[in-house]
């Protein structure tokens, strides 16, 4: 089988049609119109996604309005907290930063990354060493997510790592989104799969919600090529990523990094 016959064959994670989600639930775009979603690699119709006019801009902003004064009253900390909730529960371990600090120069986060991190040793003989299977990309959130799961990560107002290389962005307002490349594309994807066994292992894996937060990851993706790289080529390595996820998930004899001393 070639690369194209597999992609005509491959199972899609997409869902067959996206409505918009408004309010806290989907609805279907005022008019009950839907562009078509084609696959670049093989012209296939992946699915239908809504075409919202105003009607359903003002429909969105009548429930932020709505939702404003309540969501205005919690806590940074609190929102953090609920922030990461729902991107734990995704499969999505993305430490989320303090937005200042006070006179004691540091402050709890609701996960870590081993880019930067110091764990202590006791931690490490816990969970054991880096997963070196990942290769790049999640394996440093990963191993935060796991540190995290025994102990509380914190950020200190004192160190700064500076990049040195210049790197094509897009400017989002509240991030940069950065450029990447084929490898990043497909491990992104396909390293989805050692996150799922992680999460089965602890007791955290929920199907729905990790698949929503693998198509989150899909077209996340697909925006930075559109927005940041400014070209559709390289969609073939986020799909050859989720097949060779979907072997790697499917492993029952898989096992995580052991520790690196009987608890």
């Amino acid at each position: 089988m070639n690369k194209i016959e597999f992609f005509r064959t491959a199972k899609s994670p997409l869902a067959k049609r996206y409505d918009n989600f408004i309010g806290g639930k989907w609805v279907a775009p005022k008019s009950g119109q839907y562009f078509q979603n084609f696959s670049p690699v093989t012209g296939q119709l992946l699915g239908e996604v809504a075409r919202s006019d105003a009607a359903d801009i003002e429909a969105a902003l009548d429930a932020a309005h709505k939702a404003k004064d309540a969501w205005g009253r919690i806590s940074t900390t609190e929102r953090s907290r609920i922030l990461n909730r729902i991107a734990d529960r995704m499969g999505i371990p993305i430490p989320f930063a303090p937005s200042k600090f006070d006179s004691s120069g540091f402050k709890e986060m609701n996960s870590g990354c081993f880019e930067g991190m110091f764990i202590h040793r006791s931690i490490v003989a816990q969970i054991g060493l880096p997963d070196p299977r990942f290769f790049i990309y999640w394996d440093d959130q990963m191993y935060g997510w796991l540190a995290s799961r025994l102990t509380t990560a914190v950020i200190v107002d004192e160190f700064v790592l500076r990049r040195t290389r210049e790197i094509k962005q897009w400017d989002m307002g509240i991030r940069h989104m950065n450029a990447s490349s084929n490898a990043y594309r497909y491990y992104i994807m396909r390293n989805r799969a050692y996150i799922k066994h992680y999460y089965r292992v602890h007791g955290a894996y929920s199907p729905v919600l990790f698949g929503l937060g693998t198509t989150a990851t899909f077209f996340k993706e697909l925006i930075r090529l559109l927005f940041v790289e400014r070209t559709v080529r390289g969609t073939s390595n986020l799909f050859r990523g989720l097949r060779d996820g979907g072997r790697i998930g499917r492993d029952r004899t898989w096992q995580p990094m052991p520790a690196l001393e009987a608890r």
